[in-house]
């Protein structure tokens, strides 16, 4: 756990195993937890076979936004969301996770892209994905049309994927993918703040996922109902709202953000003396 300021450029100490590593959101206001910080960790620790799970979750405002991703810190506005170097590493970097949830730390759309495109990719192990991105917004429907369309193609280089989640939670934009695989059957459920219908092509490419998966797999679509977020006050309403499968925030801090609660590094308790 760190609970104090650390220096991303000094190294890691170095322990015998690592069960779990958590970052206090109190702590993380430091660091800034963006694309590149998230590749350095990934570096420092995915040397490890046994990593399983990556679970990250950037910093953002606790109003919500009307626009995509304008709630978000100065840091993840940067380019560096866009940056296909850093999505290729990481990438490359998460083949052997069995978990991976990001949120507001890369766009999923870009994400999906470089990793579909690059066929030495596999993620052999990987049970759970789920990211963000602020091409889920109203009006975008081509946009997100092709991003499911690539979620499914990937979905192929993931043979033991159980859910996959790709959402947005801001308020006049929240919406939520969520593809759940089971022995028997492919469950598809979508839901959004605005009317919007999944095209054929994407219900086409998951149905060849599914005979491809198993030949008696069924493929059940549901829309789920249109999303009343005028009473929400933060972006944390809206992920306690769409009861997301995946683990995408420790639920701690999801309370955090749905009380407004925010510490400042000015507020922080001095560190401790080891």
């Amino acid at each position: 756990m760190l609970y104090g300021l650390v220096f991303m450029e000094e190294s890691f100490p170095t322990v015998d195993v690592v069960h779990r590593l958590l970052v206090r959101r109190q702590t993380r206001r430091i660091l800034s937890v963006t694309l590149s910080v998230v590749s350095r960790v990934l570096s420092a620790l995915c040397n490890s076979s046994e990593l399983k799970k990556l679970v990250a979750f950037g910093e953002i405002k606790p109003s919500l936004a009307p626009g995509p991703y304008e709630a978000l810190s100065e840091e993840l506005k940067s380019e560096e969301l866009k940056s296909e170097e850093l999505i290729h590493r990481l990438a490359m970097s998460t083949c052997k996770l069995e978990q991976l949830c990001l949120s507001y730390v890369v766009d999923a759309f870009k994400f999906l892209i470089i990793a579909e495109g690059q066929p030495a990719l596999h993620w052999l192990k990987l049970e759970t994905l789920a990211l963000t991105s602020p091409s889920f917004h109203i009006g975008n429907e081509a946009g997100i049309i092709q991003m499911l369309e690539t979620a499914a193609k990937l979905a192929r280089k993931m043979p033991e994927l159980r859910t996959l989640e790709l959402w947005n939670a801001e308020k006049s934009h929240v919406f939520a993918f969520t593809c759940r695989i089971t022995p028997s059957a492919v469950e598809i459920l979508y839901r959004a703040t605005w009317e919007f219908k999944l095209a054929g092509s994407v219900e086409k490419l998951w149905e060849d996922f599914a005979q491809e998966r198993n030949q008696g797999h069924k493929v059940s679509v549901q829309r789920g109902q249109l999303i009343n977020a005028s009473e929400w006050k933060s972006h944390g309403d809206a992920i306690h709202a769409l009861n997301l499968t995946a683990d995408v925030v420790h639920p701690v801090s999801l309370m955090q953000i749905r009380r407004g609660e925010i510490i400042s590094a000015a507020e922080m308790p001095p560190m401790e003396q080891q």
